[in-house]
């Protein structure tokens, strides 16, 4: 078999290989794995899934003859088991493509350029006293104020059996205790009056003198460092945020397996994962977190459309990343999906749908069409 003939087979092999590949995709049935994250993945009072990434998958499928049958998974981490796991066969949603998930799944082409941005509390009315709740220092105030009740009551009864010259009466011994000690921790040294009325060689007193001291100096030691700690929180708390450096220290909400929780992970900050953007924006307005780090369409559209709430997305999109479809790491299908996702930017269907969920100019205006 001469070269011309050997060229011709191969080319007819490669012309049915791509011709049975394109075919096995007509009348299809696709497991597709969506997790909400408005407004790329949402559901109705139905149930039914819609967004941009179901719009536009929706669109692929009626492209290649597939039939989808949509299932929801709470988390981004529970979604992505369940593409290792075979559970699924594509994962529609605003997924970052990154060198880590590459590793275990084939990405489409991508289909949306976006970024991180950061989503904070505009309500900054920040007290004393909730910070110190939060921190958890109320419950220690309320120990210390036990231990220092306890502490009366205890030195009352010593001087009562003591020393007969001390006040017979309960309440005036007590109080009188009481005021020695809280002269102790203002002043530092231990008041005259505890020296008279016969103690002053007692035993007892060298004791209880120095441990009023004691006490004294951490009282005011522990109240004095807690209270600066708590005013410069405060402070910070109603400092305007810029930058994702001006969150060093601070406790940030992400959505957990998402890009941004490993990409903050890796830059030493503190994370509390969520599920989604709506526990995490609750967060925020309970001041449990301090700000909000993701995606910065998903922030920013939260923003826009639920305006009655105090939080704003502040600072510079950081971080730039791209999203696209996922599948298998052996489904061929992700060709055929890239193939017309090029070809809706051709026509302007991708442009069109972004512009009809974001009212992003430059696409011409319009409802798209499917």
């Amino acid at each position: 078999m001469d070269l011309h003939h050997r060229i011709f087979l191969l080319l007819c092999l490669f012309l049915c290989a791509a011709a049975s590949a394109f075919a096995q995709t007509g009348d299809a049935f696709v497991r597709a794995g969506v997790h909400i994250s408005p407004p790329f993945v949402m559901n109705d009072e139905t149930g039914t899934y819609t967004g941009m990434a179901v719009d536009l998958w929706d669109r692929i499928s009626n492209a290649l003859s597939l039939q989808t049958g949509y299932t929801g998974y709470r988390s981004v981490d529970e979604l992505l088991k369940a593409l290792q796991s075979n559970e699924i066969d594509v994962v529609v949603t605003n997924l970052t493509v990154t060198h880590d998930r590459a590793q275990f799944m084939r990405f489409t082409y991508p289909w949306y350029d976006a970024g991180l941005r950061i989503m904070i509390n505009t309500d900054t009315r920040n007290s004393f006293w909730d910070e110190i709740r939060k921190a958890g220092r109320l419950n220690t105030y309320l120990m210390l104020a036990g231990a220092l009740i306890l502490f009366s009551l205890a030195i009352t009864i010593i001087r009562r059996t003591l020393n007969p010259a001390f006040p017979r009466n309960w309440l005036d011994g007590f109080s009188l205790n009481f005021r020695d000690i809280i002269s102790t921790a203002v002043s530092g040294s231990i008041p005259e009056n505890f020296s008279r009325n016969g103690e002053k060689n007692r035993w007892f007193h060298n004791i209880i003198t120095a441990m009023l001291t004691l006490c004294g100096v951490a009282l005011i030691t522990y109240i004095t460092s807690t209270v600066t700690s708590v005013m410069t929180t405060v402070s910070l708390a109603n400092t305007e945020i810029y930058a994702l450096s001006d969150l060093a220290g601070k406790k940030i909400g992400v959505l957990g397996g998402s890009a941004a929780e490993e990409y903050l992970q890796r830059s030493g900050f503190t994370t509390v994962a969520f599920d989604d953007i709506g526990p995490a924006s609750h967060s925020l307005l309970e001041k449990n977190i301090f700000a909000v780090v993701a995606d910065a369409p998903v922030v920013e559209y939260w923003a826009r459309t639920h305006p009655g709430i105090p939080v704003k997305v502040t600072g510079e999109l950081f971080h730039p990343d791209k999203y696209a479809f996922a599948l298998g790491k052996e489904n061929e299908l992700a060709d055929l999906v890239s193939v017309q996702l090029i070809k809706f930017y051709e026509d302007m269907s991708i442009p069109k749908l972004k512009y009809f969920y974001f009212g992003t100019p430059g696409a011409g205006a319009g409802v798209p069409s499917f």
